[in-house]
Order: C-alpha cells, then sequence, then structure tokens
C-alpha cells in the first residue's frame, strides 16, 4: 500500500468524526431559534413605542433647505 490510502491511526475515519457547526443541524435550529426570538423582541418594543406628533402646524415642521418651496409657489411633481 501506498501512503495515500494507508490508514493512519493519528487520522479519524469519516465515519467517526464529529460534524461541523454548519453540518449540524440541532446548531443551526437553535441559532435560527435565538434569532427569531431576538427579532420577535425588537418588533415588540417597536410595536409599544408610540409616534409622538410634536409639530402643531406642519407649516411650522423643519424641512430640509433642498426640498423646501418658497411660500406661494406650487409644488411639481
Amino acid at each position: 500500500m501506498d501512503d495515500w490510502t494507508y490508514h493512519s491511526p493519528a487520522f479519524d475515519v469519516p465515519d467517526t468524526q464529529s460534524p461541523l457547526l454548519f453540518e449540524d443541524g440541532r446548531v443551526m435550529e437553535a441559532r435560527r431559534t435565538r434569532a427569531q426570538q431576538a427579532e420577535a423582541a425588537r418588533v415588540a418594543e417597536l410595536e409599544q413605542t408610540q409616534a409622538v406628533d410634536v409639530v402643531g402646524n406642519h407649516a411650522e415642521a423643519d424641512v430640509p433647505l433642498p426640498f423646501a418651496t418658497p411660500p406661494g409657489v406650487a409644488l411639481s411633481f
């Protein structure tokens, strides 16, 4: 036998090797579950926040200058 086919006891046979992380379905499912739980927590937090309308008159709202139009000018789209 040559060196390429001779079984060396220093190496495991592929059937006895432990699966890699990306091959282990349990690890992938656990990561997916943790990600879904974290996303659900973020969504719940966003749903609980309430948008507060601070501007009473929308004409007084701060509009960036590139988008502002002088009074009396019709908006064109």
